[in-house]
């Protein structure tokens, strides 16, 4: 058989609930099973339509098929029928692991460094591959319950599910970032979780003021030319300050002015609403060069005061719809 495109994983954590439709979404790790020593980050994102009432978290396993190599992860989806059964801990998942195939991934998930490439995970696999008829030369993947795992709920239902890579573009799509400001201390922070990049990930994040029309990009006095550019780093997908520090300062940031971007054309505009309000949502860029092509562009605005010398000083409110 060959491993060196066959993926394994676990999520010790995520969720799935459920009341005749539901969702679930799930993040992990998977190393390749041919060896090497760099695990890929990936999201399952599911969706699903059905008799069933439940919710349930904890342990489970993933088998990626059909990708040779990291930079071959795209956008894979699965779907069919399912159904589940947990009263505390996953009955389901005793039938659906096949006993003692999920007891050898389970005791394999223990090692240290690329559990995958152990033989007695190779051996579970080579199990799995048969019970389930995996595809072995195109994409695809399986989630497979553990013991371990807790829930409550039973149901039958049809799930369609997709698998992402992180810091994949694609990844946006599924996993969309919560934002939201703090006031305090004459300081106005932004935070922002569940952000879909691996830890230490630097992000392009511009401030689109709402107008008439098109909005505007604010842009920020820094080094040289001004920039509408504010770069941060994610760790367990929150947004921090390129110091470390958790979330980032808009205060300490000198409004230069926007980019007014118009039918045909964009303009740059000197200003620094001095004394005004202005309202702000979030954008994500493509890159941290400038450029207005965004990974995910939130529909939230946010009122904001801007003090005397043109700093953001606090926020009243947060508006849901644009």
């Amino acid at each position: 058989m060959n491993y060196g495109d066959k993926w394994l994983g676990k999520f010790g954590g995520g969720f799935s609930a459920s009341v005749i439709g539901g969702g679930s979404a799930y993040q992990a790790n998977v190393w390749n099973m041919a060896g090497g020593n760099v695990p890929m980050s990936v999201l399952v994102t599911g969706a699903r339509l059905g008799l069933v009432a439940n919710a349930d978290a904890g342990h489970a396993i993933i088998l990626v098929t059909g990708v040779p190599y990291p930079e071959a992860f795209s956008e894979i989806k699965s779907s069919g029928v399912d159904w589940v059964l947990s009263f505390g801990g996953k009955a389901d998942a005793a039938v659906k692991s096949t006993g003692k195939v999920a007891k050898a991934l389970l005791e394999t998930t223990s090692e240290v460094g690329n559990w995958a490439a152990q033989e007695s995970a190779k051996k579970a696999v080579q199990t799995l591959m048969g019970d389930f008829e995996l595809p072995s030369n195109k994409p695809g993947f399986i989630l497979l319950p553990s013991p371990v795992a807790i829930g409550i709920g039973a149901g039958i239902f049809y799930e369609w599910q997709t698998l992402v890579k992180v810091g994949s573009d694609i990844a946006w799509k599924y996993i969309k970032p919560n934002w939201w400001l703090q006031a305090g201390q004459s300081n106005l922070w932004l935070h922002m979780d569940s952000i879909p990049e691996k830890d230490n990930q630097r992000v392009a994040i511009h401030l689109q003021r709402k107008v008439f029309g098109t909005d505007d990009i604010v842009l920020f006095n820094g080094a040289g030319r001004a920039s509408p550019v504010i770069v941060g780093i994610v760790k367990n997908g929150k947004l921090h300050d390129p110091s470390g520090g958790l979330g980032i300062n808009l205060s300490a940031l000198k409004i230069a002015g926007v980019t007014e971007i118009g039918m045909l054309s964009t303009n740059r505009k000197a200003t620094n609403f001095a004394g005004e309000k202005i309202y702000i949502s979030v954008n994500v860029a493509t890159s941290l060069s400038g450029t207005n092509l965004y990974k995910w562009q939130s529909k939230d605005y946010a009122a904001v005061q801007i003090d005397a010398t043109g700093k953001m000083a606090s926020s009243s409110d947060l508006l849901v719809k644009t």
